[in-house]
């Protein structure tokens, strides 16, 4: 079971959701925010095993060509055991999950014991986009003003925050697996590996 203090500080700082963003989710099928809440997996599932390419950040990282990125992936099965987990499914166009990796970096400070994988089932097609956002990642940032409903990206040598949470290159069977039509999409799991909450969205309630 998960103690009631790890519970609230993990569910504050990842699963706070502010609702008026759900509107805000592009969703081709027009689907009412009940209906993609609905189609999460339950709480209480044990979440389906996720196999698939893992990359993991390294200092001064910066791709030349598909070659150079595709050398350092390794296969991966995920294990979810014996440690509390969260899984966010997301996308590199998608500025919601843009606006909440830099969040998720600061949990895994923050939350030493936590496993973040970062599920990634959309870019993997399409590698030259895909190095292009790895290679900038760093140097841009992504401000969302929620007064305004307004985003921007603003590139600048001078803000350099990696991405150092492992990112899994998974096929979209893991996306359906897990009920996911609307990105960020944030599972949390208990130590066995049961699905204690699933959430759509982004927030901005978050304290460091």
């Amino acid at each position: 079971m998960l103690r009631k203090k790890t519970i609230f500080s993990i569910l504050f700082c990842v699963l706070l959701i502010n609702i008026n963003l759900l509107a805000q989710l592009q969703n081709q099928m027009q689907e009412t925010q009940l209906d993609i809440l609905e189609k999460l997996i339950p709480n209480g599932s044990k979440a389906p095993v996720i196999k698939g390419k893992i990359y993991q950040h390294k200092k001064n990282n910066t791709f030349n060509s598909v070659n150079e990125f595709e050398s350092t992936l390794k296969n991966l099965q995920t294990n979810f055991n014996n440690s509390i987990s969260v899984i966010v499914f997301w996308e590199t166009t998608d500025k919601y999950s843009k606006l909440l990796l830099p969040k998720l970096e600061l949990i895994k400070e923050k939350h030493k014991n936590v496993q973040i994988f970062l599920v990634n089932t959309n870019d993997f097609d399409n590698k030259n986009k895909l190095i292009n956002f790895l290679n900038n990642y760093h140097h841009t940032e992504c401000i969302f003003k929620p007064e305004t409903m307004q985003y921007h990206e603003k590139k600048n040598t001078e803000y350099f925050k990696p991405l150092t949470l492992p990112i899994i290159f998974a096929d979209k069977i893991y996306k359906d697996r897990y009920g996911v039509t609307a990105f960020p999409a944030t599972i949390l799991l208990d130590k066995q590996g049961n699905v204690y909450t699933a959430m759509i969205g982004y927030f901005e309630e978050y304290n460091e």
